[in-house]
């Protein structure tokens, strides 16, 4: 497993943790300082934000609204 499917595996990972504790979706903006701190080295491929990483992530899905701050779930 490379470092990008581990990082991915981690975030689904932690939504999937956060989703069964508190049945809501997590702030999509608590999850680049979580995943950092897991890997410090790591860097998202360049020009992606962590929204468009997230994407990738087959288990989470993208949630947004006009006026609610970006949740993931």
């Amino acid at each position: 497993m490379d470092q990008v499917e581990n990082v991915q595996e981690f975030i689904s990972s932690l939504v999937l943790s956060y989703w069964e504790e508190r049945k809501s979706p997590l702030l999509l903006s608590a999850i680049g300082l979580r995943a950092r701190r897991q890997f410090p080295d790591f860097r998202l491929p360049k020009g992606d934000g962590i929204r468009d990483f997230c994407r990738g992530i087959s288990t989470v899905q993208i949630v947004t609204h006009p006026t609610i701050p970006q949740k993931i779930g």
